[in-house]
């Protein structure tokens, strides 16, 4: 089995629109999965809509048997995420 970084692309919240005082947040958060190949670990990724969150994936990429936990909390990294939404 390989590992697949999954990169998904968020928005949260209502448009002034539907009411809303202030405007949706974006949000990237990132899952991972292991499946035999891409096309596997694509059918294992979902999006998903409602008035208050609206996700897609972003991206899909296979993670090398090399990469540290390191590498991966970097990923995850909140003072690095906030300063990537900015």
């Amino acid at each position: 089995m390989k590992r697949f970084l999954i990169k998904h692309d968020a928005v949260i919240g209502r448009t002034k629109e539907d009411g809303a005082d202030l405007p949706p947040m974006e949000l990237i958060f990132y899952t991972m999965v292991e499946a035999p190949n891409l096309d596997a670990a694509t059918d294992m990724a979902s999006g998903y809509a409602d008035k208050t969150f609206k996700v897609k994936v972003g991206s899909i990429v296979e993670v090398g048997d090399n990469i540290s936990s390191d590498d991966l909390y970097a990923l995850l990294n909140q003072s690095e995420v906030i300063k990537a939404m900015y």
